[in-house]
């Protein structure tokens, strides 16, 4: 067979009943011909589905409708795009693709004829993976129950309560600043409560409460160091190693409620050395002084009282001191001395401290120096009065060869003793009233 180009003008073929010529320009191509008249095809049996154009219309079963088309089995495609909606009736629909957009913005799950929470229950998203990650709702618990961790980045919140949207605000909010964390309620009290009988346990070695300025510490708790509150930002208490320190004053209400109270033997204890102790042992009260001197002072008067409303001992400021028995007044301190009421009895000796007058040329005889004084005299002297009525004295003089004036007074037997030149001689000498007294005692 030759191969190779033909060049003809017209194409001629014979029928039988003579030659037809088509000229070689009317032959239409292959690719997108252009036909005119009348264009004759047979028609296709139904059960030919074979690409074929038909001379007539008609409907075949085989095909489906482009109206509300039914299909069974597998359908596949390239491209689908519909104008419409799309509605997938069955139990399971599945998308094979690695990203799939959704350009609405609101995805509807439990969608059915009558939604109820029943019908939502255990609804949600399933990321498939080693094992299922999911978001399910719970009609048992009303919530949201995640399977795994809830990450959000540096910055980002859990906000709850308050009015939702970009511009909404916000009652409580928790988050990470890179640095530090926060839950900030800023929409009403914040309140954390257990049920009885479990704890509220925060795990920290520092805790700070701070105001909501965050300038002041209202209290400061350290691991292994001191618990501190404040008061305006100045620390008022503070726990050590060996107890509490208190900066500033203790102040209690007048209710029973506010005391302070301390079992038997325990102490109220002053000083580096605990050198003051207040206590109850069981039985009897003490205050004890464990090193030096015990002062009791007072602006005014200071009471000792065995019982309510019966005295025992009044020191009364810059004046007397008064001993009672039965709450009866019995010894009261004076300018002068004591005064005794009733019957005073002595067992054993009262013991005078003789006090020796300092010689000089005029010496005031005071029985404040005590009530057996002495005299020697260095030469001729001269006595004056300064006893106030009541007092007396005992004074003993040694002379020599030296005399002595007497202040104005009276004495027993008329005239004034002459001094022993080698002895002493003792002279009594009081005041009542206003006139001085004196006795000749003896020599000695």
């Amino acid at each position: 067979m030759a191969y190779g180009d033909l060049k003809v003008r017209n194409l001629i073929w014979n029928t039988g009943s003579g030659d037809n010529t088509l000229p070689a320009s009317g032959i239409a191509p292959t690719n997108n011909p252009t036909l005119t008249g009348t264009v004759t095809i047979p028609t296709a049996p139904a059960s030919d589905v074979s690409t074929k154009a038909a001379s007539t219309a008609f409907v075949d079963a085989y095909y489906a409708t482009k109206a509300a088309p039914a299909f069974t089995g597998s359908a596949t495609g390239v491209n689908l795009t519909l104008s419409g909606n799309l509605t997938v009736n069955g139990t399971t629909t599945t998308i094979n693709t690695q990203t799939l957009d959704v350009e609405d913005k609101d995805i509807t799950l439990g969608k059915v004829s009558t939604p109820s929470d029943t019908t939502a229950d255990n609804g949600g998203i399933v990321l498939k993976g080693a094992s299922d990650k999911y978001i399910k709702w719970s009609n048992n618990t009303d919530a949201w129950t995640s399977s795994e961790h809830i990450h959000l980045p540096d910055n980002k919140k859990l906000l709850v309560g308050g009015t939702l949207g970009s511009n909404g605000s916000h009652s409580l909010s928790l988050f990470h600043d890179t640095s530090n964390n926060y839950l900030i309620s800023d929409g009403g009290d914040l309140y954390v409560d257990t049920s009885a009988g479990h704890a509220f346990r925060i795990k920290t070695d520092q805790f700070i409460i701070k105001n909501a300025a965050n300038n002041e510490t209202l209290l400061s708790a350290d691991n292994g160091s001191a618990v501190s509150l404040y008061y305006d930002n100045g620390k008022k208490f503070e726990t050590t190693s060996a107890g509490v320190e208190i900066n500033g004053q203790i102040g209690f209400g007048g209710s029973a409620t506010y005391q302070v109270n301390l079992s038997d033997n325990q102490k109220i204890r002053f000083g580096a050395s605990n050198d003051l102790q207040i206590y109850h042992d069981g039985t009897a009260s003490f205050v004890y002084d464990t090193t030096s001197n015990l002062y009791l002072r007072s602006v005014g008067d200071i009471f000792i009282q065995p019982k309510g409303g019966e005295n025992g001992i009044i020191v009364k400021d810059d004046g007397s001191v008064e001993l009672y028995y039965d709450n009866g007044k019995k010894i009261e301190t004076t300018n002068t001395g004591v005064e005794v009421a009733g019957d005073m009895s002595l067992d054993g000796a009262i013991v005078e401290n003789v006090f020796a007058i300092t010689d000089a040329a005029s010496v005031a005889l005071d029985p404040s120096n005590g009530t057996i004084q002495t005299w020697t005299l260095g030469a001729n002297r001269t006595a004056t009065d300064s006893l106030a009525t009541g007092e007396s004295l005992l004074l003993m003089i040694t002379a020599g060869a030296h005399s002595l004036t007497w202040p104005t007074m009276t004495w027993n037997g008329g005239s004034a003793p002459t001094l022993s030149s080698s002895a002493k001689t003792a002279v009594e000498i009081w005041k009542a009233g206003s006139t001085l007294y004196g006795a000749t005692v003896g020599d000695l």
